[in-house]
């Protein structure tokens, strides 16, 4: 296993299963460090290679002079992944904030990529469509988290990208939508799966999964979900 700051001071660590297959690429949620895949990442090293990281400004990586936004998070990946010769075809899974930008660098990088995983990823028209829905106290909450990684501005223009990036039909999409919520109403919690459903319908090649007893942290609350999720986008990949 390779664990290292590489010259941009970005830490990784890059398990490789030396049978080939693809590989799969975990990103983790806004101020999230990899730490939060130790619930998954030694049931999937024993599926196909994986690589985790801390985005810049995160658990033991660097701040970076670029902005916080999904365009330069996926720019800064993508050299990182060759420089640390980490070899395709790549399965994505990103969490949140990491599934826009996972969303994009699939977009971006096409032929690389095998498989994308979203877990309860924000919709991309959430500040259209879903927080004026909520109570004041919320929306002040929420727009004054921005504080660890990108800010508001920042994260929502990542949300504006990834609507308008195309995901070629013949990248497996899973998406696993949170349905137990953290202080979510019984309305807002259908609103959340509504925009989730709607969410799907932009890729040609989906497969949408509510997980009804998981909060935001998907991975946490039910990791089997999430394993078994990747393991039948690994088994697709074979299956090409």
């Amino acid at each position: 296993m390779k664990a290292q700051l590489i010259s941009s001071e970005i830490y990784y660590r890059f398990t490789q299963v030396l049978h080939g297959g693809a590989t799969v690429i975990l990103d983790a949620g806004y101020g999230d460090s990899s730490q939060t895949w130790d619930s998954i990442v030694h049931s999937v090293q024993k599926l196909a290679s994986v690589f985790i990281y801390d985005r810049a400004g995160t658990g033991k990586s660097s701040k970076s002079i670029n902005p916080r936004t999904s365009l330069f998070i996926v720019k800064e990946l993508k050299e990182l992944i060759e420089k640390a010769s980490v070899p395709p075809p790549y399965i994505l899974v990103g969490h949140s904030f990491g599934g826009i930008n996972m969303r994009v660098f699939a977009s971006t990088n096409p032929d690389t990529v095998v498989g994308l995983l979203l877990l309860d990823t924000p919709p991309t028209t959430y500040k259209e469509n879903f927080l004026p829905t909520m109570p004041s106290s919320f929306q002040k909450a929420y727009t004054e988290q921005f504080t660890s990684e990108g800010n508001y501005e920042e994260y929502h223009s990542s949300l504006q990208l990834a609507h308008h990036s195309p995901i070629r039909e013949s990248i497996e999409t899973f998406i696993l939508a949170a349905g137990n919520k953290n202080l979510y109403t019984t309305a807002s919690q259908q609103l959340w799966n509504k925009l989730q459903m709607e969410e799907a319908d932009f890729f040609t090649n989906c497969t949408f999964f509510i997980v009804e007893n998981s909060s935001h942290y998907v991975h946490h609350d039910q990791p089997d979900h999430v394993i078994n999720a990747i393991k039948g986008l690994i088994e697709k990949k074979r299956e090409t």
